[in-house]
C-alpha cells in the first residue's frame, strides 16, 4: 500500500561533497495552498548559511522544505528573484517556521541579492 503523505516527506541522499543533497523522492509543498512539486534526483543544498552562523541556524531545519523550494524555483528560473524570494517566505510560514527566523532568513536571502548582484 503507497503512502499517501509520501511525498509531503523530505527525504534525501547526501552527496560525496558532503554539502549537497539529492531528492530520494519527489517533494510536494504548498505555498499559499498551490502545490508545488520538486522532482526526485534534484540537487540542493538546503540554506546556504555560512559556518559562522550555524550555532543558531543550520542549513536544515524546519525551513528545510522551504529552502529546497527556494533552490527548485532559482534552478528553473520560475520568476524573479524578489518574487521567488517572497514564495521562500511565504513556504516558511506555511510550513511553520517561526515569524523572526523565517525574517532573518528571507533579509539574509534579500542581501545576498543585493550583494552578489543576482537579480
Amino acid at each position: 500500500m503507497q503512502d499517501l503523505n509520501a511525498k509531503e516527506r523530505l527525504i534525501v541522499e547526501v552527496l560525496d561533497d558532503g554539502v549537497n543533497f539529492k531528492l530520494i523522492n519527489p517533494l510536494l509543498i504548498y505555498v499559499d495552498s498551490n502545490p508545488y512539486i520538486i522532482p526526485a534526483g534534484f540537487i540542493t543544498d538546503f540554506a546556504s548559511i555560512p559556518k559562522i552562523f550555524h550555532s543558531f541556524l543550520t542549513p536544515t531545519g524546519r525551513y528545510a522544505k522551504a529552502s529546497v523550494l527556494h533552490d527548485y524555483l532559482i534552478y528553473k528560473k520560475q520568476g524573479t528573484r524578489l518574487q521567488i524570494d517572497k514564495k521562500f517566505l511565504q513556504a516558511m510560514k506555511d510550513t511553520g517556521v517561526s515569524f523572526l527566523t523565517r525574517y532573518v532568513m528571507y533579509f539574509a536571502v534579500r542581501l545576498y541579492v543585493g550583494i552578489s548582484g543576482k537579480r
